[in-house]
């Protein structure tokens, strides 16, 4: 019987560390599969976000203003190898693109491995403030950054030919651009700029461009030359920053050709200058002063009137700016004090026959005396004047402006409480004799209350007046009272803002109510929702009413 006994705890005590043993393995296993998921995962990472929006739009009582339907499609995925390489994608679907204007639609890859980053597709890309900023590329490009040296090249269409008629017919225009630098953005660099572009003479029907061209429409051509550079000094406290560009300009590509001995015949193959070419230029200098509390900064700014850059989405040329302002942050930001002053003109070549000159006087305060409570002040002082000697040409206006605010937060009845009140006085006078009578000042109040009842639940009433009192006219008030209620629900997940206003003057009344809602499915999903209506009631003798609404629903998933 012992024997048994014995044999049965021996039979025991193996079996045990048997499977103690296998489940040892098998814990080991899992953690060691555990371990190639996540190295896998480190190796390998696919992030992003997709989703859709599509909006809906009505009006009744008077024409449509906008399309019917609107609908969006983005796909904005990212893969990720080794840690050190990525590739972004960007697609964009849109029906708001037509053949009356330029596409919004967007299709992009930008492969980003470090040092070094490309795009293919549409995209936007910038090498300076006058050179290439704001314009949409498609074709493809690459920067690379090996250490402080920088080299980027991009090429592509950024205008495509659209026929229409003679007001918003263009050429399609092709547009190359290089850069090359040495130093980080973050610190000191120096670069050199240029940019190419070209219209695309075949983009229209050929009996269509000399109709165009009757009218003044005619293919174009640039080339911008330009060096940027920044100094950061003194760990930030001085920090200089200059750009220096010149363009040259052709008008009509179809111009003869001007023969400038000159010139290299080198320079001579990468532009050819014609009768309707212009050559000119653009500089900037910034100085920015920060130290302690006190900060100062000066602008000089100067842009030719036939300086031209079709790398550039809006530019303003032919003016001259001198910009300056001094600064004081004293008792720990309890007081900061800041003043400016801009000097603009125009006629910079002195080709006018008269000189528009704008002077900008501006100074600001901000006072907490207490952590709760915040008072501001802003004066400012506009006045535009020129030189020309007839009363008709003769421009001399002035604006004087004061703005006071205050913000005092409290709680009251256990609720979190803000109120923002503010209060503003403009004039502007015409001092020249002819328009005599046609002074304008106004006045405007504001008072706006957010109580914070609890964590689901937030109100927001505010109240505006302003009253516009125009010289020897009848004087005109507008009031508008909103209010907006946001809830919380569901732990956060579900949020809700519904708004209502009431717009009231001697000219219209208009009543607004809007209601936005957004649902997180999950984390990385959500769903909004908003629609909004407005009332019009036109008063005077064409009286009439009518009502524009719009609602929409989006979609987003984060992945």
């Amino acid at each position: 019987m012992k024997i048994k006994i014995f044999m049965l705890l021996i039979f025991v005590f193996v079996n045990y560390n048997l499977n103690y043993a296998q489940s040892e393995d098998t814990v080991k296993y899992i953690e060691q599969e555990k371990s190639i998921i996540s190295k896998a995962t480190n190796y390998v990472k696919f992030t992003g976000e997709a989703g859709a929006y599509g909006e809906i739009y009505r009006i009744s009582g008077r024409e449509r203003r906008r399309p019917a339907s609107t609908g969006r499609l983005f796909f904005r995925p990212t893969l990720t190898l080794l840690q050190n390489f990525s590739i972004s994608f960007d697609f964009l679907l849109s029906t708001e693109g037509s053949a009356a204007r330029q596409q919004i639609n967007q299709f992009a890859l930008h492969p980003d491995w470090g040092w070094g980053k490309a795009h293919i597709g549409d995209f936007n890309h910038e090498f300076s403030r006058y050179s290439l900023s704001g314009v949409t590329i498609r074709g493809g490009g690459v920067e690379l950054n090996p250490g402080k040296f920088r080299f980027q090249t991009v090429g592509g269409q950024v205008r495509r030919a659209i026929k229409t008629d003679i007001y918003s017919s263009m050429y399609s225009r092709y547009l190359a651009g290089l850069k090359i630098g040495y130093g980080t953005t973050e610190k000191s660099f120096i670069d050199l700029n240029i940019v190419r572009s070209k219209d695309n003479v075949r983009s229209l029907p050929l009996e269509f461009r000399d109709t165009l061209r009757n009218h003044g429409i005619a293919p174009q051509e640039n080339l911008v030359l330009g060096i940027g550079t920044k100094l950061h000094l003194f760990n930030g406290v001085f920090i200089l920053k200059g750009e220096g560009v010149g363009s040259v300009f052709s008008r009509d590509i179809y111009s003869s050709e001007i023969k400038i001995e000159d010139i290299p015949d080198f320079l001579k193959n990468l532009y050819k200058p014609r009768i309707s070419t212009n050559a000119d230029y653009a500089y900037n200098l910034d100085m920015n002063f920060n130290y302690n509390v006190m900060n100062a900064k000066f602008n000089y700014l100067l842009i030719g009137p036939g300086f031209t850059s079709h790398g550039l989405s809006t530019l303003i040329n032919d003016r001259k700016v001198i910009e300056g302002g001094l600064g004081f942050r004293l008792f720990k930001n309890a007081f900061i004090i800041q003043g400016m002053y801009q000097n603009q003109k125009d006629n910079v070549a002195s080709q006018k026959i008269y000189t528009t000159t704008r002077n900008n006087y501006s100074s600001m305060a901000i006072v907490k005396p207490v952590q709760f409570l915040t008072f501001n002040i802003n004066i400012s002082q506009f006045v535009m004047r020129n030189d020309a000697k007839k009363d008709s040409l003769k421009i001399e206006n002035q604006n004087n402006s004061i703005m006071l605010g205050t913000n005092l937060i409290f709680t009251l009845f256990g609720m979190n409480q803000n109120i923002n009140i503010g209060y503003s006085t403009q004039s502007s006078k015409d001092k020249n004799v002819i328009r005599k009578g046609f002074d304008v000042s106004s006045q405007n109040i504001s008072l706006m209350i957010t109580t914070v009842i609890n964590p689901e639940w937030t109100i927001s009433p505010s109240f505006t007046m302003n009253t516009v009192e125009p010289q020897n006219r009848e004087k005109t008030i507008t009031t508008s009272i909103n209010f907006r209620v946001m809830n919380r629900m569901m732990k956060g997940k579900f949020s809700n803002t519904l708004g209502l206003g009431l717009n009231n003057s001697s000219s219209v009344n208009l009543l607004n109510a809007s209601l936005q809602s957004s649902y997180s499915i999950a984390p990385a999903q959500s769903v909004i929702f908003a629609i909004k209506s407005s009332f019009y009631t036109i008063k005077g003798i064409s009286s009439k009413k009518f009502t524009e609404s719009t609602a929409s629903l989006g979609y987003s998933y984060r992945f």
